[in-house]
């Protein structure tokens, strides 16, 4: 999840697998278990995520050799998260490269080569869902096609390339330079309009990250299902699905119903009347999307 991106800059940082939690949480646990302090592990995991915020870009090259020798920076971790073949599974290091010095899989990025981003072979989805799940589907049918038992049980163990027909890695291919970065929708208007909820997403999403210890477990699940389901709609309209049409509008309309039955069941009616601007907001969407979508369905897909 977090490779699939073709682009390189400070949000992929924050894109993020569903379930690392869960597969990180069993590399954790036999920490405390040795001894070491939580509160120390705690404190190592945030420097180690913060630190590679910054290194995910393009506007930096290289950093001075010794800190070049020492650190990773945004030249070692552009190899990281390149599809070149050179560059496969190198450069796994949070913040001290020594550890890739030595255990064999440091690589230094090659001056002059350009890379390529993403993964071997590309999402060229806007689909949250997809995103999360497209390996696992891959995964499982790669098992079908393998022939007896001890060669399917190996593709869950084996790197992503294991070929078990050859018992080997499959060989990764050259990029493609010349095809262009996957790009769903060339209607400028529908990427502005995406943008604009994908920011009312992203406000809501803090107010309620901030509010959540307050709230019942009904209001935490309703609340959450809303920003999912902004999300896939908001994927939806940048491949023109049909689906995500009549999606928009239920999304808007059970987003205000939502906040306005909340505000006016756990707080006094006056306050309910600052929650104005969120139904003239639902009112924009409503005329833009509608001006938006209008004679131009043809262009939409089924799925």
């Amino acid at each position: 999840m977090h490779h699939q991106s073709e682009e390189y800059n400070l949000s992929v940082a924050l894109r993020q697998s569903w379930f690392h939690g869960v597969i990180a949480f069993f590399m954790f646990v036999p920490l405390p278990i040795l001894g070491f302090e939580p509160l120390l592990i705690g404190l190592s995991g945030g420097i180690n995520l913060l630190y590679q915020f910054w290194i995910h870009t393009e506007a930096i090259g290289k950093m001075p050799r010794w800190f070049e020798a020492v650190f990773n920076t945004p030249s070692h971790h552009r190899v990281h998260h390149a599809i070149n073949p050179e560059y496969i599974d190198r450069n796994h290091a949070g913040v001290f490269m020594i550890w890739d010095q030595l255990f064999g899989t440091f690589q230094e990025e090659k001056e002059g080569r350009p890379i390529r981003y993403g993964i071997t072979t590309q999402l060229k989805s806007w689909d949250p869902i997809w995103a999360n799940f497209h390996f696992y589907q891959e995964l499982w049918d790669k098992m079908k096609r393998a022939t007896g038992f001890r060669n399917k049980v190996k593709l869950i163990f084996q790197k992503p390339g294991f070929n078990p027909e050859t018992q080997t890695e499959d060989i990764v291919p050259e990029p493609d330079f010349i095809k262009e970065k996957y790009d769903a929708d060339t209607n400028p208007r529908n990427k502005w309009y995406a943008f604009f909820q994908f920011v009312i997403v992203i406000v809501g999403s803090v107010i309620y990250l901030i509010n959540f210890k307050d709230l019942s477990l009904g209001y935490k699940l309703v609340f959450a299902a809303m920003i999912f389901f902004s999300i896939e709609i908001i994927g939806g309209i940048f491949e023109q699905k049909k689906w995500a049409v009549i999606g928009e509008y239920l999304r808007v309309l059970f987003i205000v119903i939502g906040i306005n039955y909340y505000y006016y069941a756990n707080y006094p009616l006056w306050m309910s009347q600052m929650l104005t601007a969120s139904i003239v907001l639902a009112i924009i969407s409503f005329i833009s999307y509608t001006i938006l979508v209008k004679d131009k369905l043809s262009s939409f897909k089924v799925v």
